[in-house]
């Protein structure tokens, strides 16, 4: 999330952060955040807006809560 947005999905105290990561799905990746991380990728924003919502969909299966409800395996993270 960090590295596609160029900031982190929670803030706060140690504490703080792990109950976030525990327990509350991860904040929706808009076209602003995600054209900040992608930038120097892809200058074309008609492009990056395009990848928005794969991108949110791949991060909510590789991040999903419980974890039986993430990718299985590499391959099916790749495809």
């Amino acid at each position: 999330y960090e590295i596609l947005t160029g900031t982190p999905p929670f803030h706060g105290d140690t504490h703080s952060l792990l109950f976030q990561q525990t327990n509350k799905p991860l904040p929706d990746i808009t076209y602003k955040l995600i054209s900040k991380g992608l930038n120097s990728i892809s200058k074309k924003e008609e492009k990056v807006f395009q990848y928005v919502g794969e991108i949110q969909k791949i991060l909510e299966i590789a991040c999903a809560k419980p974890k039986n409800n993430r990718f299985k395996t590499v391959q099916d993270f790749s495809y």
